[in-house]
């Protein structure tokens, strides 16, 4: 193949020399019949990524590769409204990217390890993601449990935790579930300013605010999915650093979640007759004056 002249192969015949020539997931292979493709969406508003996101997406897409799921991408730069440019990443995988079978958002301020995003890609579940610290000193984590408790289910390749929503910055979302709630919930397309003619798209992401609290995208979307009969499932045991003005990793959520249960078990011993909780309120850091209530 070396003495035909460049000009007279056909792009089939030099993307089959290039495939032979780099090393095996370096190059994607040409699509199988029902392979899984995965779409990575990645939302920047000033175009930009952290150095240790890029270093550990280089990693993850040649072991992605390697495992025999072929990774394209998904831009959305310049949106200043996070929840607008996750749902037009969402729409632009279901319109566009037609070949993909599994979106994955990744944030560009997180670091990892680099089998996290290979297991998360992996899972047989149609929605999943993991967790990862607030960035700041507290080591704490974004938890919301459903009200009858975690439920942890044994898979081949780790544990998970069916849960009531979980942080989108590193989350896989299958196209499966993605059609089911625009299925069921047609009233959430709108008309985006980047679609082109004919090109739909959804809010599947938003923010709301209720007498409680403002609900961020995140949570608004695992609301949407619970609503269309969907599962949400959190891998606890990934470790994530979250990059700030410094870079903040306290360990895996499991870890984190022991600890509080620890300081609670230490409560309850200190304040007999309390309501639990109020002690697991205090627990999970939030101001209670436990001194006043058992006064009471």
């Amino acid at each position: 193949m070396t003495d035909v002249p460049l000009a007279a192969l056909s792009r089939e015949e030099i993307d089959e020399f290039v495939r032979h020539q780099m090393p095996k997931g370096f190059v994607e292979e040409p699509a199988k019949p029902d392979q899984r493709r995965i779409a990575l969406a990645l939302l920047s508003y000033g175009a930009t990524m952290h150095t240790r996101t890029a270093m550990s997406l280089m990693h993850s897409v040649v072991r992605l590769g390697a495992a025999g799921l072929p990774v394209t991408a998904i831009l959305r730069e310049g949106d200043s409204m996070v929840a607008r440019g996750r749902s037009f990443l969402a729409s632009q995988f279901l319109e566009v990217a037609t070949n993909c079978t599994d979106l994955v958002f990744v944030d560009l301020d997180l670091e990892w390890g680099g089998d996290e995003l290979v297991k998360l890609c992996q899972y047989p579940v149609d929605i999943v993601g993991a967790a990862y610290p607030y960035k700041d000193e507290s080591g704490n984590f974004p938890l919301r449990w459903p009200a009858d408790g975690l439920m942890e289910e044994d898979y081949a390749i780790g544990k998970l935790w069916k849960v009531q929503a979980v942080t989108p910055g590193f989350m896989r979302i299958s196209r499966k579930a993605l059609e089911k709630i625009t299925k069921d919930q047609p009233y959430l397309e709108f008309k985006d300013q980047g679609n082109k003619d004919g090109q739909r798209s959804w809010m599947f992401f938003d923010n709301l605010h209720r007498p409680t609290g403002i609900y961020d995208e995140g949570y608004v979307f695992c609301e949407r999915a619970r609503q269309a009969g969907l599962s949400i499932y959190l891998d606890p045991d990934m470790n994530l650093t979250h990059i700030g003005l410094k870079a903040y990793n306290h360990g895996t959520l499991r870890e984190w979640l022991d600890k509080k249960a620890k300081a609670f078990e230490t409560l309850e011993s200190e304040y007999p007759g309390i309501p639990p909780l109020k002690l697991m309120d205090k627990a999970m850091g939030r101001e209670v004056d436990l001194t006043a209530e058992s006064a009471a």
